[in-house]
């Protein structure tokens, strides 16, 4: 339907293993997908050139301009939407930043933001971060934010190290999104009932989250 909003965000992995070919198949992806918005964290210029060289995506996507260094993230969003974008920048220690985009026609009004929120140990960080997005975000009747925030609802960082959890689940890194941003709602906890949906991190599985 013309009025639903559909979105995907998407840690794409800086890391080179298969790096082309995981390009390839993520755009192949996104056109199989076409929501209305696309998000992806962790994008390397290479993958950004790519993107903005794809024909079937840009036929379909107007994608946000900003330029990538290091790594960072980048949005695309349905021609149809009319978007304006737009960049915050966060505290930070390691190059991130709020991307914004503000839909003119169809959905007038809803604004779709992204971010991938300070990595690792970074508690303090992450809340300073969503606190300049739940003041972008405040003045907008509909909105979405999404993206790699590097935190969960069922343990803290590090905890596959310990034998006993760091914080108990009353004071877990998750309820910042009640205190910050109390007028959305978590639909990560709203649709990832089942086990294999609902990990953000586990480091003894992905060794590259282990230190």
């Amino acid at each position: 339907p013309a009025d639903r909003l559909r979105v995907v965000t998407w840690n794409v992995w800086f890391d080179d293993f298969y790096i082309l070919q995981r390009h390839d198949a993520i755009m192949k992806e996104s056109l199989v997908l076409s929501p209305d918005f696309i998000c992806f964290q962790e994008v390397l210029p290479e993958f950004a050139k790519a993107l903005r060289e794809h024909a079937g995506l840009n036929e379909l996507y107007d994608i946000s301009p900003f330029r990538i260094e290091g790594y960072g993230v980048i949005m695309l969003a349905s021609k149809d939407l009319r978007v304006d974008f737009g960049q915050n920048e966060f505290p930070t220690r390691m190059g991130r930043s709020l991307l914004h985009a503000t839909a003119h026609a169809r959905l007038p009004g809803v604004v779709v933001a992204t971010a991938h929120l300070e990595s690792m140990n970074s508690r303090s960080y992450r809340k300073q971060q969503l606190e300049v997005a739940a003041n972008y975000l405040r003045g907008a009747e509909r909105a979405v934010i999404c993206g790699d925030f590097n935190f969960d609802d069922r343990k803290s960082w590090g905890d596959w190290q310990r034998s006993v959890p760091l914080l108990p689940p009353e004071e877990l890194e998750n309820h910042v999104l009640e205190e910050v941003l109390p007028d959305f709602v978590d639909t990560f906890l709203e649709f990832g009932h089942d086990e294999e949906t609902r990990w953000t991190f586990d480091g003894t599985a992905v060794t590259s989250t282990s230190t």
